[in-house]
């Protein structure tokens, strides 16, 4: 209806924006059948009527099967954020470690050049453990005087 007049479908041109209005108000009058719908009509009616149920149940089920994924995959994005924190975590541990590890080992080559080297470091080795023999060998040797 426009301005009270009932509009035919020959009135409306094209569809934009202006004439929105025109397109509703002509839906929502009342029209009066062309003819008498016939029976096989009504029977393809109502056939159609059921497959749009149809229609309509499945995508009821789509909808349920969506929130699913939609919950699921809150689900994962928590689990990926918490393993995300937990490798961070990880990390710096690895990250601290590996500073200990190579401050340890300046230390070790610094104590290691103070003591005249790795070549003299093992003739010491070898020194305190001859030292050790000589002494294992004097307290037999008394043990067995006594």
């Amino acid at each position: 209806m426009k301005n009270g007049k009932i509009l035919e479908k020959n009135d409306i041109k094209k569809f934009d924006k202006n004439n929105l209005d025109i397109i509703l108000d002509y839906n929502k009058a009342p029209r009066e059948p062309e003819r008498e719908v016939y029976d096989i009509e009504k029977d393809k009616i109502d056939a159609w009527k059921s497959e749009i149920k149809i229609q309509d149940e499945i995508l009821l089920d789509v909808g349920k099967d969506i929130k699913k994924l939609k919950i699921n995959a809150k689900e994962i994005s928590k689990s990926i954020d918490l393993n995300e924190k937990m490798i961070k975590k990880t990390q710096n541990h690895a990250d601290k470690t590996d500073g200990e590890l190579k401050r340890s080992n300046k230390k070790l080559k610094d104590i290691l050049e103070k003591v005249g080297g790795p070549t003299n470091f093992c003739v010491d080795v070898v020194l305190v453990c001859v030292c050790l023999g000589l002494c294992a060998v004097l307290y037999n040797i008394m043990k067995s005087r006594k």
